[in-house]
């Protein structure tokens, strides 16, 4: 009996070095999804300033085909607490932005379309100055010639690029993770410069204010060949509809509002009444 649990301890104590030896799990991460990004220069956290966080919302095509009002995404609360305090919400240098893009090879040398999205169908977020989900906020995305789409579109290649190739410890199965800012092409690489992602424009926002509480999400396109949807002009952001951020950590998605289909009912009371009222204006003119 002795020999017996000496040998089952052996089994558990070899296991769990196994177990100990075993690399940390991956990154979930496929080209396209769409990937939101956290830093900050202060907060209560030890890691607050060192470390940007990463979160993956799922493929960019998905969230662009919603169809549905506040779409949850997820539920990144106990992170944000754990990489900057449990006092993020109200950190005002706590800035987040989301970007991601398929294929940055120009359109020219990649003819591949992927659920409706050739190459460089860049997406990018800026801030909402509505203050309210699913409303257009005041501002524009565009990217200015072939060369910058190319340059843009590799900024954020390479930040989901270091999300993907991290090595270190993940939660939300591989979905998020703390990156080090001594990780290369981490999210504070491309959104410290003034001109995030090399767009031109500041595109990240502080979480504690009315406009960083609602991004609005776009779609940019190099080419519209083989593009579904596609869009009226190249390089010309249009409007997905907006990224929510809960004080309770919560990401919803607001898509652009659909116009509603009249209820059967009233599409008959509707329609009785224009007849009602041409039948009116007929006799007035008999």
């Amino acid at each position: 009996m002795l020999i017996q649990s000496k040998h089952i301890l052996t089994t558990l104590v070899v296991a769990g070095i196994s177990l100990a030896a075993l690399p940390a799990k991956a990154a979930t991460f496929t080209a396209g999804d769409l990937l939101v990004g956290f830093r900050a220069t202060s907060g209560s956290a030890s890691t607050a300033a060192t470390n940007t966080f990463v979160f993956n919302l799922g493929a960019a095509t998905t969230i662009r085909d919603a169809n549905t009002a506040s779409l949850a995404l997820g539920n990144i609360g106990a992170e944000l607490t754990s990489v900057f305090g449990s006092d993020w919400a109200s950190n005002s240098t706590l800035t987040w932005a989301a970007a991601t893009v398929r294929s940055a090879t120009a359109p020219a040398n990649d003819l591949t379309v992927v659920n409706g999205d050739p190459a460089q169908a860049l997406y990018l977020t800026r801030p909402n100055n509505s203050g309210e989900a699913g409303v257009f906020g005041t501002g524009t995305l565009n990217i200015g010639g072939s060369t910058a789409m190319t340059n843009v579109s590799n900024n954020a290649l390479g930040f989901t690029s270091s999300f993907r190739d991290f090595a270190g410890t993940t939660t939300q199965g591989g979905l998020a993770a703390s990156i080090p800012y001594t990780v290369a092409n981490t999210f504070e690489d491309y959104t410290s410069a003034g001109s995030d992602f090399g767009s031109g424009q500041n595109l990240d926002v502080a979480v504690d204010t009315p406009q960083g509480r609602i991004i609005d999400l776009y779609r940019i396109l190099g080419t519209n060949t083989g593009a579904n949807p596609t869009q009226p002009t190249v390089r010309t952001g249009v409007w997905q509809g907006t990224l929510s951020l809960g004080t309770d950590g919560s990401i919803t998605f607001d898509p652009v509002a659909v116009v509603a289909i009249p209820e059967p009912s009233r599409a008959l009371l509707a329609a009785g009444g224009l007849a009602a009222l041409a039948f009116r204006r007929r006799r007035r003119q008999a």
